[in-house]
């Protein structure tokens, strides 16, 4: 239980600190902070978070440095009913390492071997707002 208000309280957060996430429809950020929550009850903690909105051609990406040994979790959230989301993870050398598809939450973990730079991208299958987080376990 206590994993869980501390994920709830940092989403409270995430939606109060001016960032794109903040910006994001009420909608939006209730979507993101159920998944979130989640996977807190999972055990892992939100390390990053963002809003925004893509159309089928496009492909959002986020990149940033992770440690070695620290399982974290690149989870995609559709705003949209019944619409299919993509989240990939890529190590330094551009190497897809993880994937997943699915609809409505995609979520793809990975523990690096090295620390060092990974990339994460998100597509969608139709138009739609979506929500994207980096978690920690």
């Amino acid at each position: 239980m206590k994993k869980k208000i501390i994920a709830m309280v940092a989403a409270v957060m995430l939606c109060s600190a001016g960032s794109a996430f903040a910006a994001a429809s009420e909608g939006s950020k209730l979507l993101c902070t159920a998944a979130f929550l989640k996977l807190a009850g999972e055990g892992y903690e939100i390390d990053y978070a963002d809003a925004d909105d893509l159309t089928t051609s496009q492909v959002k990406r986020y990149s940033g440095n992770r440690e070695a040994d620290v399982t974290y979790a690149a989870v995609g959230v559709a705003v949209e009913d019944e619409t299919k989301i993509r989240v990939k993870v890529f190590d330094e050398n551009e190497k897809l390492i993880e994937e997943d598809t699915d609809v409505r939450m995609a979520v793809a973990s990975h523990t690096p071997k090295w620390t060092g730079k990974f990339a994460y991208t998100v597509d969608v299958y139709k138009n739609t707002d979506f929500c994207f987080g980096i978690l920690t376990k």
